[in-house]
């Protein structure tokens, strides 16, 4: 079960991308894009009941 709001719509992929996009944009570090990342999710599913699921995020930091 992917999180949800609580009109029952995904948060899904583009939601995801977009927001890990922006956190790089902004030259956050991998930790902060983890949380950004966590925050945006968190805000979306407002009070929607979210059924109980591991979240597993990696965050790679990519150095030239």
């Amino acid at each position: 079960m992917e999180s949800q709001n609580q009109a029952q719509e995904p948060f899904g992929f583009e939601r995801t991308a977009d927001t890990v996009r922006d956190g790089c944009n902004q030259g956050l570090s991998a930790e902060a894009i983890l949380e950004l990342l966590l925050g945006t999710v968190r805000e979306y599913e407002g009070s929607a009941t979210q059924e109980q699921d591991d979240q597993t995020i990696v965050v790679l930091a990519i150095e030239a």
